[in-house]
């Protein structure tokens, strides 16, 4: 071997020794400082976490947090570093094997992207202690995690909006638990930012009231003074108050720097009820950090004033000017004047402006996000309620377009319902900005939404309308209050009108379903059913009237068949998988045997397309059984499951909000096997029908085909919690009716 050569091996080799030594350093540094951590927060000075015992009163709960803490501190490095470090502490006592089931497995989070530290700590009831090796730990994908381990309310507040979720989790087994052990366990993390003039961080949004009963807990937050705190507090939850001065690590007070508790006792779990909105019900608070120098504020969108706390009730006029303030355009603006200029020159009417403009922008934004790609495939990937774009972008771009087109058109700026009115305002992300035509609203728009979409969080919320003006200047500009409409359960809507055969050797019931999806179904539905569907191609040809099709595959005989095969296979491999998703959507009601068919009737896309229309087939195995010389239908489950009312769910605190009003139709033909008669169908003859919602059925048998149509209707969007009863006589009846059974008997 040369010598050159050798010497080459011989610095790799050495080049990887070192590399492998400094990473197996870097783990050990790592998990020294996490062991001093814990040291660290576990011997704390603070009696509350000392705590062991727990109030008579709950002693039948299945866990109670003894104390819980938060800490969050907004600090600046040379003015340009923000800094944000985190804490949280809980300790929390098992009293029976429902809570041990819920804590054997611990689930934690944790980021590559920031200094963090976590720690768990085991109680015995005798008193001994021990500390939890996370060597063991493995990673979990996050949509595992049960809710109540997800200890960041930025990320349940963030869920709320439909915004994307990219934290990480692992999560470790806890041997032998026992009734009485204390769970004690920490988290902290420490992150910057870079900011050159200012910083917002992500808001929180949380009910003092969990999943299990709290003896104690406290809030704690410190900033500099370039840090402006938005805070309020609403349905009876502590206020913040001035707190102690911060200390440094040698006890000297920090100047500049401003503190605020929370201190919150006694706080029973939080009461779940169907269709209730946590934050209109109960306490809860708001918070944001912003960093910004006090001469921007004016000029910012942020609801924020020169106070360091801000919360008060905000007026219109601030509300007005500090959202229009929200600017941004879609890239693909700049493509629309050209498009109308070329194409509509002489379109006059200005809702049809509108909506021309609508689709033409959705077509744009979603080729150009998908990198120009002529296969709209990789867009199903995206959920149809997850908003790629944010509003005021939307917003902006849109009615900038329209005003270039001298179309009249007016600024909407509604509030998110679930937090409430204007009234309740405190962050900028409560605001849902759209346009509005004419009597018609626009709002952002998704891959899967017509012209008529209105988010459904906005949908009978309080809204405000005034003229737009491109230099911002609303001195003079008047508001009007209006209410988003509210919508019928009519538009909202799905039909299934099914053809059910009953198998020659009554093994098993084969379904062919006609369905029609209207208003908020057919978004919640189009993620699957254009899944692995080619539509761009009609909208390419349309918007770009110069493109073809797709290019042909080029080359000699032998590639050009070899580019084919991959494509058939490619095709097949999506089939199965839009089958295997299509099955498991229909696991939830049926025993699936097979998933058989798939065929698309109208994608729901366009003006001309607006219902999201498709037919399935699909075989179903347990729905009927032998009984004798007898088979029993369970055909209450044809019309898929309804969930039951327990005891506890018979009483009512909470007024009632359903995201929408909406419909469930489902007209059954099943055919009756030749030699046999239908006996029981009495029973599905039934009618329950008030203000608030209905449940109807009609049964009847006509030329050998038991002909079943059921009507499920929430007719309300909202109701007061004494409307209750008119609620449980429709639900109780549905679930009743999904229980009955028919029976086939040989004539």
């Amino acid at each position: 071997m040369k010598l050159k050569t050798l010497l080459l091996i011989l610095a790799i080799a050495l080049s990887g020794a070192t590399m492998f030594g400094q990473s197996k350093a870097s783990e050990l540094r790592k998990k020294r400082m996490q062991e001093e951590q814990s040291s660290e927060v576990f011997a704390a000075d603070d009696e509350d976490f000392n705590i062991t015992e727990i109030p008579e009163k709950w002693a039948d709960e299945s866990a109670v947090v003894l104390c819980q803490s938060h800490t969050h501190k907004y600090l600046r490095n040379r003015s340009t570093k923000a800094i944000h470090e985190q804490a949280f502490r809980r300790r929390i006592k098992l009293n029976d094997n429902a809570a041990i089931d819920n804590f054997d497995i611990f689930y934690y989070r944790y980021s590559s992207l920031y200094e963090e530290s976590f720690g768990i700590k085991i109680i015995k009831p005798d008193g001994t202690e021990h500390i939890v090796d996370l060597e063991e730990s493995v990673e979990v994908a996050s949509n595992e995690v049960p809710s109540y381990f997800r200890r960041s309310y930025l990320e349940r507040y963030e869920s709320s909006l439909g915004r994307f979720s990219f934290e990480t989790y692992k999560k470790i087994a806890i041997p032998n638990l026992e009734l009485g052990d204390i769970i004690d366990y920490y988290y902290t993390s420490e992150d910057f930012a870079i900011v050159q003039t200012a910083y917002s961080y992500s808001p929180l949004v949380f009910t003092l009231a969990g999943k299990y009963p709290i003896v104690k807990q406290k809030f704690h937050i410190a900033a500099d003074d370039l840090y402006f705190i938005s805070f309020r507090n609403f349905n009876g939850a502590p206020e913040a108050k001035p707190g102690k001065p911060e200390l440094d690590k040698k006890g000297r007070v920090i100047p500049d720097i401003r503190t605020y508790t929370i201190e919150d006792t006694d706080r029973e779990k939080l009461h779940y009820e169907y269709w209730k909105y946590q934050y209109l019900n109960e306490p809860y608070v708001k918070f944001q950090a912003n960093l910004i120098l006090k001469g921007l504020i004016p000029t910012t969108h942020l609801l924020i004033e020169d106070d360091h706390l801000v919360n008060d009730t905000l007026d219109l006029d601030n509300i007005q000017n500090r959202n229009t303030r929200r600017k941004g355009l879609i890239t693909e603006h700049v493509d629309a004047i050209g498009y109308m200029n070329r194409y509509h020159k002489n379109m006059k009417n200005p809702e049809k402006v509108a909506t021309e403009i609508y689709y033409f922008l959705r077509y744009k934004f979603y080729q150009n996000l998908f990198f120009n790609i002529t296969s709209s495939y990789q867009s199903s990937y995206l959920k149809a309620d997850e908003l790629p774009i944010k509003n005021h972008y939307f917003t902006y771009s849109f009615i900038d377009l329209l005003t270039k087109l001298k179309i009249k058109c007016k600024y909407v700026i509604a509030v998110d319902k679930r937090y409430g009115g204007f009234g309740d305002v405190l962050l900028a992300d409560e605001l849902i900005s759209g346009v509005k035509v004419g009597d018609r609203y626009f709002f952002n728009f998704t891959n899967f939404t017509t012209d008529e979409y209105i988010p459904h969080s906005v949908r009978g919320s309080e809204a405000i309308e005034f003229r737009y003006d491109k230099n911002n200047k609303y001195d003079k500009i008047p508001i009007t209050r209006t209410t988003i409409p509210a919508g019928s359960y009519e538009d909202n809507s799905i039909e299934h009108d099914i053809t059910a055969t009953i198998a020659d050797d009554f093994s098993n019931i084969k379904f062919k379903s006609h369905n029609t999806c209207k208003g908020y179904f057919k978004t919640y539905y189009a993620g699957i059913a254009l899944y692995s569907v080619e539509y761009f191609e009609q909208e390419k040809k349309k918007y770009d009237p110069k493109y073809k099709g797709p290019d042909k595959p080029r080359g000699n005989k032998a590639r050009i068949k070899e580019i084919n095969r991959q494509k058939k296979e490619e095709e097949k491999e999506r089939l199965q998988k839009k089958y295997e998703y299509l099955k498991q959507h229909h696991e939830d009601d049926y025993e699936i045997e097979s998933y058989d068919d798939f065929k698309l009737i109208s994608d729901g896309r366009s003006r001309n397309a607006k219902d999201l229309i498709y037919d399935e087939e699909f075989t179903v195995n347990n729905l009927l059984r032998k009984a004798g010389k007898n088979y029993v239908i369970d055909l209450g489950k044809f019309i898929g499951d309804q969930f039951a009312l327990e005891q506890e769910d018979m009483e009512r605190r909470a007024d009632i909000h359903l995201d929408y009003a909406k419909c469930y139709i489902n007209k059954i033909n099943l055919k009756i096997p030749v030699g046999y008669k239908v006996e029981g169908l009495d029973a599905f003859n039934v009618s329950v029908v008030n203000e608030k919602g209905e449940f109807t059925s009609v049964a009847k048998i006509e030329e050998g085909v038991l002909k079943l149509e059921v009507h499920k209707k929430y007719k309300v969007q909202n109701a007061l919690a004494t409307d209750w009863p008119l609620f449980i006589d429709f639900l109780e009846e549905a679930y009743n009716f999904s229980q009955k059974k028919a029976v086939l008997k040989p004539i």
